[in-house]
């Protein structure tokens, strides 16, 4: 494997030496080392951000496990601390709904006695208007009987 790298780093030095323009060998050299040197502070740098950036995104998932877990034990039905106020607050929405209902058939049937109240109404004036009728009737009956004896 050592023999591998070593070739390939020849190669590469052989490659990069092409490349570059230099009065001796040791000039040239001396430049593909600066060069080379430059490349790998630039990918030092390259990494250490990748790097940096990894362990903030695992720090950022890990927290936000750690919200979802918590958020979750909230709403979890029989553990959490307000089980008792959804039970509650789903009691209370039926109470709701049968009190409304309740109000509608009340309303139905207040709508249906104000109707019988007016037809009551008007047959008690009716009534009355035939009981004042009656009356003069009576009146005039009576006085028949009295003057005709």
């Amino acid at each position: 494997m050592l023999s591998a790298a070593k070739e390939i780093a020849d190669r590469f030095i052989e490659f990069a030496l092409r490349f570059v323009k230099g009065d001796t060998v040791e000039d040239q050299l001396t430049k593909v080392l600066k060069m080379c040197v430059l490349v790998m502070t630039g990918l030092l740098l390259i990494i250490f951000s990748l790097s940096t950036s990894n362990i903030d995104l695992r720090v950022r998932l890990s927290d936000s496990r750690e919200g979802v877990t918590s958020f979750n034990s909230l709403f979890e039905p029989e553990k959490s601390p307000l089980s008792g106020v959804v039970k509650s607050n789903e009691t209370l929405i039926k109470q709701m709904t049968i009190i409304k209902d309740q109000n509608l058939y009340l309303a139905k049937t207040a709508i249906v006695l104000a109707n019988e109240n007016i037809f009551l109404k008007r047959h008690l004036i009716t009534i009355l208007e035939e009981n004042d009728l009656i009356k003069a009737n009576n009146k005039v009956l009576l006085q028949k009987c009295t003057t005709g004896n």
